[in-house]
């Protein structure tokens, strides 16, 4: 799709945390934007100072995702760019959690992106042009300990954007998903640094949201299948994790992150899964 200028874009999760570094940066490029984010967020702020709608939407609700999708072509006449960043962690140990919470991660993470581009798929094809950007994490490439329904709706939500992509880019509709590791100043893993004084390992280190949001809109602009948001040799320790699967435990243990999310999923015990109201 290469040039975002006047193009139409909707991103949700665009409340808080990374969410409105995604809306500025595309906004940046002169795009149009609906913003969408649970009510009682931010987004109408967040969405006032871009120039742009805000739709406020429960994800959880599939009345709401359609009501999102609806209101979303209504406002500027269809939907190029469709960015699904609205999420939801639980980090702490698989078998305290709780059947709600379950389905809650899993809905908000992998269905709601799924249920969300097949509404908005058909304009797209009609037009013979569009892109979906799905925001999903490393944890969906090195399926990390103590993250086990997290990891496996971001690997999802990676598979789904890989088929997306091979299905239908030949016919103007491509898909791209981007792959952050620990985010700084915004998102979940501040928030548990700040709680809990987790600290990520010195080898991965962390990134910043502005980065996040220049790989979201790079992504689109560059049509890249698979955008890794990461310092260090973070690809090449996910491809020899898949070509040899002991090594992805063993190279977790050693630079630390098994320490540290034992330590975020123990100190987090007793507390509500957190929305990502920004992704």
């Amino acid at each position: 799709m290469r040039d975002l200028y006047q193009k139409r874009v909707l991103l949700t999760g665009a409340a808080g945390g990374i969410g409105p570094y995604i809306a500025r940066r595309f906004a940046q490029r002169g795009a149009r934007l609906v913003l969408s984010a649970l009510p009682g967020s931010e987004v109408a702020d967040v969405a006032d100072d871009l120039g742009a709608a805000a739709v406020e939407a429960d994800l959880t609700r599939r009345a709401d995702v359609r009501r999102l999708a609806q209101s979303a072509v209504e406002a500027m006449g269809g939907v190029d760019v469709l960015v699904n960043n609205a999420g939801v962690e639980t980090m702490r140990r698989f078998e305290r959690l709780d059947e709600g919470e379950i389905a809650t991660v899993v809905a908000l993470n992998l269905e709601v992106p799924i249920r969300l581009t097949r509404l908005l798929l058909p304009q797209m094809l009609e037009r013979g042009a569009g892109h979906v950007v799905n925001v999903a994490s490393l944890a969906g490439l090195a399926a990390p300990p103590f993250a086990e329904v997290y990891s496996a709706t971001k690997a999802g939500l990676v598979a789904f954007t890989r088929s997306l992509r091979a299905t239908h880019r030949a016919h103007g509709v491509s898909a791209s998903v981007v792959c952050p590791g620990f985010v700084r100043s915004a998102g979940m893993y501040q928030r548990a640094h700040d709680a809990y004084g987790v600290r990520a390992p010195a080898l991965l280190g962390t990134s910043s949201p502005a980065a996040v949001a220049d790989a979201a809109v790079r992504a689109v602009e560059r049509d890249e299948p698979e955008v890794i948001v990461n310092r260090g040799p973070v690809r090449l320790l996910v491809a020899l994790g898949e070509l040899f699967p002991p090594f992805g435990p063993w190279v977790m243990r050693k630079i630390g992150v098994e320490g540290m999310l034992a330590t975020w999923a123990t100190a987090s015990e007793g507390s509500e899964p957190v929305v990502e109201r920004e992704g």
